[in-house]
């Protein structure tokens, strides 16, 4: 498989540039190729658990799913620290190793001591919590339990993928998405219609993850390095107000929609959501595996830049009909109770299209601090420009049900993608003058 795939990568290289690629792209495609058979794999997995998933709880019960996936998504992001961002960025450069060591032990201890502070707060503060928000209690108190896991399977991940240990992670996506699988189908074969026996399960697959994950880092924990962490604090801070800022928006919707619309509607309309990104989000993460470590360590971004252009040129148009389909076998399996609608899937799949162009462009972003400090600054526009679209929704579209949250998805992303892409292209006229 890994042959075949590799050739297949090597011709659409050729094809699209007219020459065969150098040293580096071809340990790049070496890495990417590892990175997609694991991902490749696990995405047809992920696909098929999700429509049963998504079947066997129904709307109502997929909604309060959804709404602990996106507490679960912000709570994760803030007790992560941005550290994963920190490893990927400033390990794949440096291979001394009492560096990489200091690095990441700072990246552990930092998350360990901020998790259990969380916690501290959580739990001294719980009769509130519980007083006022007593309807989705269970659903915070899961997200945290839920987002610690993740946190450290997140950091842990940004190791080895600092390291180009991409066997070991195709490995592990390949281990997570049979996991899931066989947890999906363990649901459904004992009948058991509450989102809850999802939670357990996935918190155990990932924490036993997180363990093996352990046992690569294990030797690279040493002491707490000062010096080191005021060296990255800057970039840090940068990349910490930009994720939650990101995180925060990216979610507000669902839990907007939980206190306004319901559990259903949220249900359906997060369906459709997952149904447009199931494959374009697997994609991106095997790309995304090798990208920033490769951007990283070779700070070549104009040429990637301009490699990028050039594919999603090519592939825009045959990637938005492929999503476009999928999303449709995807909702015409799930079932009735979602219904089927075609404006619904036509707007996800262009949403599903731009999230791709932004991410591969914010993976240059991120790669470097220069670039990266401009695109923040200018993300702190996009709170007034998500409060402007929620005080509309508000006054003027209340009876517009889920047309105007797809719309606002959409607004967001391209948003998103403006940014990241005219930041970078001033940074490219910059160099070239």
């Amino acid at each position: 498989m890994y042959s075949y795939l590799k050739r297949k990568i090597d011709s659409a290289y050729i094809f699209i540039y007219g020459h065969t690629p150098g040293n580096r792209f071809t340990s790049f495609i070496n890495n990417i190729t590892w990175s997609f058979i694991g991902i490749g794999i696990s995405s047809i997995l992920l696909f098929i658990s999700y429509i049963l998933l998504g079947r066997q709880l129904g709307p109502e019960q997929f909604g309060k799913y959804s709404l602990f996936i996106s507490i679960s998504g912000i709570l994760s992001m803030v007790l992560l620290l941005s550290r994963d961002s920190v490893v990927i960025k400033y390990v794949p450069g440096n291979h001394d190793k009492n560096f990489r060591k200091a690095e990441i032990s700072n990246s552990v201890y930092l998350i360990t001591g901020f998790t259990l502070l969380v916690w501290v707060i959580f739990l001294s503060i719980s009769g509130y919590i519980k007083s006022h928000f007593g309807n989705i209690f269970q659903i915070i108190f899961y997200s945290l339990v839920y987002s610690s896991v993740l946190a450290f399977k997140y950091l842990f991940e940004s190791v080895i993928k600092a390291f180009g240990n991409f066997k070991v992670q195709s490995l592990s996506k390949l281990i997570e998405g049979v996991g899931i699988f066989i947890l999906v189908a363990g649901i459904v074969f004992c009948s058991l219609h509450q989102y809850q026996y999802y939670i357990y399960g996935s918190i155990i697959i990932y924490f036993s993850m997180s363990i093996i994950f352990l046992k690569f880092i294990y030797p690279y924990l040493g002491r707490w390095n000062m010096p080191l962490f005021k060296k990255s604090l800057r970039y840090s801070i940068n990349c910490y107000l930009a994720i939650i800022i990101g995180v925060l928006i990216s979610n507000m919707d669902r839990i907007f929609m939980a206190k306004y619309l319901g559990f259903r509607l949220l249900g359906i309309y997060s369906v459709y959501l997952i149904a447009s990104t199931t494959v374009i989000s697997q994609v991106l993460v095997a790309v995304n595996n090798v990208l920033l470590p490769n951007l990283t360590e070779y700070r070549d971004y104009i040429s990637t830049k301009k490699k990028i252009d050039k594919i999603i040129l090519l592939s825009l148009s045959p990637l938005f009909i492929g999503v476009f389909l999928i999303t449709f076998f995807i909702m015409f399996l799930v079932g009735k109770s979602y219904a089927i609608n075609y404006w619904y899937i036509f707007l996800v799949s262009i949403i599903s299209c731009i999230q791709l162009v932004a991410s591969l462009y914010g993976q240059i972003a991120l790669s470097s601090a220069r670039i990266y400090q401009k695109v923040v600054k200018m993300y702190l526009y996009k709170p007034l420009l998500t409060l402007v679209l929620y005080i509309n929704y508000m006054v003027f579209f209340r009876n517009t049900g889920l047309y105007y949250f797809f719309m606002m998805v959409f607004i967001s992303n391209l948003f998103d993608y403006l940014i990241q892409y005219f930041v970078i292209k001033k940074y490219e006229l910059v160099n070239n003058t």
